[in-house]
């Protein structure tokens, strides 16, 4: 079932990059991020891609990871819901060899 806007705009003020925004700013915010719900095995994030975002997950779990030069995957990292990743791409940073994979069911502002 979807957040209620109150629910999502609670969601983005406890991101600390979001806290300059005023509660106007949060709420077009909301409202400007559809969910997508991911199935598992779907990648949401691949070297592919080529455009990099900045994700907030709203609920479940998803990992980070790599591929090495011999097929094997490394995971970086795994996020948990009311977390943001890809913020790197604010600094300069990039998410290049990244892929993301979520374990379902998943919400996600993109």
């Amino acid at each position: 079932m979807p957040m209620s806007l109150k629910e999502e705009i609670q969601l983005l003020s406890m991101v600390d990059i979001l806290g300059p925004l005023s509660e106007e700013q949060m709420e077009d915010l909301a409202k400007r991020t559809p969910d997508t719900f991911l199935e598992e095995g779907d990648i949401l994030y691949s070297p592919e891609h080529g455009t990099e975002r900045l994700f907030i997950l709203k609920e479940g779990k998803v990992e980070l990871y790599e591929i090495d030069e011999s097929g094997d995957e490394i995971t970086l990292s795994v996020v948990e819901d009311g977390n943001v990743f890809g913020e790197m791409v604010l600094t300069g940073q990039s998410l290049k060899d990244l892929y993301v994979r979520p374990s379902p069911p998943q919400r996600w502002f993109l």
